[in-house]
């Protein structure tokens, strides 16, 4: 039984002062009491650390702007708990969450790491969303190759040996980092994935999901590296040739619209920053959108509204 178990908490922000004192209270209020909090401040400068440093009950940590998956690394290195659990400064954990996961570690005692559910909530924090898993057909690594549906950190639990055994996050590929540790770890270890809401993923203009081009690529550089691991079993590829299809079918329509309104708006530094990216990884995009485009010419017309929306 791990009801007595250490699980650190680590929180990285990056000016998040709006949100990051919610997402440690959050922290604090966990029904299970044998928790550290470590939040590692990523080169703030909207004045995040005179938030963090309000809670006596943390410790605080801050570095250089580096990055995501740095500021990570540096928490799990900081930390002492014999689980871990990575919430970003923005988000919120459920008061349940920590004592969820250790009881599905408890049910399953070779799981290296475990996964629930999260709802959507908007910058007033305000649900706006409940979203389900797909079902689980095959196994975890086949699964997570179609798609990273822990689409949230704070969903996951790890045990830390884990880390021990496979290394720390790789910073080559934010923000997509949290998806190519999960595939790391299927590869080798069980992961269990139940349904239960414990935590909450916050929308807001800052997200750093919403810089589209970003997330495609490097999203598609994770993917494209299981290959050589996918290439052996024809389950495996083909679960990969459905994760593929999906993520650019996914991201391509966003990065598309994103471009679209770029155009409408005269936004020529979003253009050149998006264009490339849409280009190179879906130029069915590009094709379509010309097409629509010389359509409308001949036909005379301007398009609807409807054409401008996010795709989602």
């Amino acid at each position: 039984m791990l009801e007595r178990s250490k699980v650190s908490i680590i929180i990285t922000a990056y000016n998040q002062r709006s949100y990051l004192g919610e997402a440690i209270e959050s922290a604090l209020a966990q029904s299970h009491r044998n928790t550290e909090i470590v939040v590692v401040d990523d080169g703030s400068t909207d004045g995040s650390e005179e938030v963090a440093t309000r809670f006596d009950e943390i410790r605080y940590i801050k570095q250089k702007n580096q990055g995501v998956a740095a500021a990570r690394n540096v928490g799990l290195r900081a930390s002492s708990g014999e689980f871990i659990v990575l919430l970003d400064g923005d988000d919120r954990l459920l008061p349940h969450a920590v004592e969820t996961g250790l009881k599905q570690f408890s049910d399953h005692p070779k799981a290296m790491l475990v996964a629930g559910l999260a709802r959507i909530i908007n910058k007033r924090g305000e649900v706006i969303e409940e979203r389900n898993r797909p079902l689980l057909d095959g196994g975890s690594y086949e699964y997570l190759l179609t798609g990273n549906d822990v689409f949230m950190p704070a969903m996951a639990m790890y045990r830390r040996s884990v880390f021990d055994s496979i290394g720390l996050f790789d910073e080559r590929y934010v923000p997509a980092e949290d998806w190519e540790m999960y595939l790391r770890i299927a590869r080798s270890y069980p992961i269990v994935f139940y349904d239960r809401v414990i935590a909450e993923y916050r929308i807001h203009e800052a997200n750093i999901s919403r810089k589209i081009a970003l997330m495609f690529a490097q999203a598609h550089k994770v993917l494209v590296a299981q290959w050589k691991y996918a290439k052996r079993d024809e389950k495996l590829r083909k679960a990969y040739k459905a994760g593929y299809d999906r993520l650019h079918e996914y991201y391509g329509e966003r990065l598309v619209n994103e471009v679209r309104l770029a155009l409408r708006k005269r936004d020529w530094g979003r253009i050149c920053e998006d264009l490339p990216t849409l280009v190179r990884l879906y130029p069915r995009g590009v094709v379509c959108h010309l097409f629509r485009k010389c359509r409308r010419i001949l036909l005379g017309t301007k398009g609807s509204d409807d054409d401008l929306k996010e795709f989602q």
